[in-house]
């Protein structure tokens, strides 16, 4: 996809806050993704 800013100006580098809120989300992935195997629900294709 594209962005064009109305006002025509580039737009700014990424700022701290971005890199945080990535991470968290990578974060939360991992830990859901840990509790779904704990729970029992991938336990059936981790026993192979």
């Amino acid at each position: 996809m594209s962005y064009s800013d109305p006002a025509g100006t580039p737009p700014p580098p990424r700022p701290v806050w971005v890199k945080v809120f990535s991470l968290v989300v990578a974060a939360l992935g991992i830990v859901f993704i840990a509790v779904h195997l704990l729970t029992g629900g991938g336990a059936q294709m981790m026993n192979h």
